[in-house]
């Protein structure tokens, strides 16, 4: 099906970067994305290991070393990474995903060097003393009291996380356990460090002002002598086929009334075809993004019983992932019950009747311009390929991504939504305010 004028002009504004990959021989894997527009470049270091991966009754690993990386390696002593990188004009940031522990970089290219040898010394010589690990170790617990303990909001996502993904490693990877982060031990996190920071375990995304040669020559002469490591990282989740529908009522102290409607799906990576994720996509674009969707101009706009309608579908997880919706009521007009069965019946319309030609258009439209957009910054568009080569789904499939979204038909639509978007896969979380909850 062809794009809309006004998706065509945005294709045709940002031509795709030359994209380059390469392997050293240690498994060490290189992905550039050249774009000359300005001097600068950004570097993201990935591992292959996240929150999911860390075994039960020891959450936080991943996100624990993340932070104590940077307090100290062989060539670069405590306190000095961000120093450095600081007068280089960097700000260097660090994230933990479910599936990945991400470093990322952005500098002007002439110091891009510094940064990789910074990074291969943190791959390979951390320091990971016991001093710089009690202090980590005491923030994370304190940015989980300031990020889930006071937030009662928070407090019922993880409830709805956990009752959505049942058995998956997604349940638990959202934060990590209090107690488990209190009873957490350096020789825990040593260990971690050891089994998984290693070059056979990571990409380096690079997006920036630098060809493929100059490029090469820098990698290799900081990493290319880091000895692999044999690792066996466990197979990616699948949702069971018999799930059943799940319900509950959470009631917290100060916590807004609303609801949270998870369905069970695959990813890209688990899909049989991609077709049926890039469906859901458009579908769930067309559902909740906008003043034009479906959700938000029925219940937000037009009767006004929803405060808002929000959306999340991690259609890049390693393994089965949630496609959710989440809804504030508002107050005196319909209970949190009642909400979801309307958000539902919205839902219901995607099975039972045909998208509309202008429809489809408008959520493919959507959809292209913010790949474009992400495209066309730097950062954004490493992490886009980052978080395809994590995922398993590969650069290749990242190239293929505006091909499977201007492809998808309101029939994709229809038979993605039987399939997937069924009671037999949902799990609703009703959320209200308990003023005598502790």
């Amino acid at each position: 099906m062809p794009t809309s004028p006004a998706a065509t002009s945005l294709v045709q504004h940002a031509a795709p970067a030359a994209t380059h990959h390469f392997t050293l021989d240690n498994g060490f894997q290189v992905v550039l994305l050249e774009d000359h527009r300005a001097p600068l470049v950004t570097a993201q270091l990935w591992y292959h290991v996240g929150a999911s991966d860390e075994p039960a009754g020891q959450s936080g690993l991943s996100h624990t070393l993340e932070h104590l990386v940077f307090t100290g390696s062989r060539k670069l002593p405590r306190g000095q990474y961000s120093n450095v990188l600081a007068r280089l004009g960097a700000h260097p940031r660090a994230f933990t995903l479910d599936d990945a522990t991400l470093y990322v970089t952005t500098l002007p290219v002439n110091r891009l060097e510094i940064v990789l040898e910074a990074q291969a010394d943190i791959m390979a010589h951390a320091l990971l003393d016991p001093q710089a690990f009690s202090t980590v170790r005491d923030t994370l617990i304190n940015e989980y009291r300031l990020r889930v303990d006071i937030s009662p909001d928070e407090q019922a996502n993880l409830q709805h996380l956990r009752l959505a993904h049942g058995p998956s490693p997604y349940a638990r990877s959202r934060y990590e356990a209090l107690d488990e982060l209190q009873a957490m031990t350096l020789a825990q996190v040593r260990d971690w460090y050891a089994r998984h920071y290693h070059p056979n375990n990571a990409t380096l995304v690079v997006a920036g002002d630098l060809t493929l040669p100059e490029l090469r020559t820098r990698v290799e002469r900081h990493f290319a002598d880091l000895p692999a490591i044999a690792t066996q990282r466990a197979v990616a989740f699948s949702h069971s086929t018999a799930l059943g529908e799940r319900r509950q009522t959470v009631q917290i102290k100060g916590l807004r009334p609303g609801v949270a409607l998870s369905f069970n799906t695959p990813s890209l990576s688990t899909a049989p075809a991609p077709q049926a994720v890039y469906a859901l996509h458009v579908a769930l674009t067309l559902l909740s993004t906008g003043a034009s969707s479906r959700l938000h101009s029925a219940l937000v706009r037009d009767e006004t019983i929803l405060r808002g309608v929000l959306s999340e579908f991690d259609w890049l997880a390693r393994g089965d992932t949630l496609l959710t919706l989440r809804a504030l009521i508002s107050p005196g007009q319909i209970t949190p019950q009642q909400a979801g069965e309307r958000i539902l019946n919205i839902v219901n319309s995607l099975i039972h009747h045909c998208v509309t030609a202008a429809e489809l258009q408008r959520a493919k439209t959507q959809l292209l311009a913010h790949q474009v957009f992400r495209r066309d910054a730097l950062q954004d568009h490493a992490y886009d390929v980052g978080r395809y080569q994590v995922s398993g789904a590969g650069p290749q499939a990242f190239a293929q991504a505006r091909a499977w979204i201007e492809a998808v038909s309101t029939e994709d639509i229809q038979h993605a939504a039987r399939q997937y978007l069924t009671r037999e896969r949902l799990t609703v979380t009703y959320t209200q305010p308990e003023e005598n909850a502790q």
